[in-house]
């Protein structure tokens, strides 16, 4: 599907346990201004409660909740398979890959995700009374509801990396 930052935005029904789980989608940005969200669940926009992954600026940025980590600086506007691992014990632990690589993962003290409302947002998201799109195209979203392993992750990223010229 390809977004172009001004209405376009797809919203489906939060599968997103209150465990461990796992999302992986291949985008491609058109431009680093701004920031764009990427996948919303719960109800991020008000009071953090919930989650998101955004592009802010040339940094990918993920949080739940009021905890978040970044990918560090993007060099490029090219295909990349963007995967976040959610492992649940007594609180959470999160990590972020771009393509096959690990950037970055942070244990938080959450020990609860809010998500209310009980959708997914594919390129939206209402941030108090400021509403976001994101200009991009994102052709594959894949969520599970367990932390994938790093070899899971590898897998999917060689299944289908020619297919964006990687």
């Amino acid at each position: 599907m390809t977004f172009d930052g001004v209405d376009d935005y797809a919203q489906f029904n939060n599968i997103i346990p209150n465990s461990s789980f796992s999302f992986s989608l291949w985008v491609k940005f058109f431009n680093f201004s701004g920031a764009k969200p990427v996948l919303d669940f719960g109800n991020f926009g008000n009071g953090n409660q919930g989650g998101t992954l955004s592009l802010n600026g040339n940094s990918l940025y993920f949080a739940i909740n009021s905890d978040f980590l970044t990918s560090g600086q993007l060099l490029a506007l090219n295909w990349m398979l963007v995967s976040v691992v959610v492992e649940k014990n007594l609180s959470y632990k999160f990590k972020l890959y771009i393509n096959n690589l690990q950037v970055n993962e942070k244990t938080t003290s959450i020990n609860t995700i809010t998500n209310n409302p009980q959708y997914i947002t594919l390129a939206k998201n209402i941030y108090s009374s400021y509403i976001r799109f994101t200009y991009a195209q994102i052709p594959i979203v894949q969520i599970y509801n367990r932390a994938l392993t790093v070899a899971e992750i590898q897998q999917n990223f060689d299944a289908r990396k020619t297919r964006f010229g990687l």
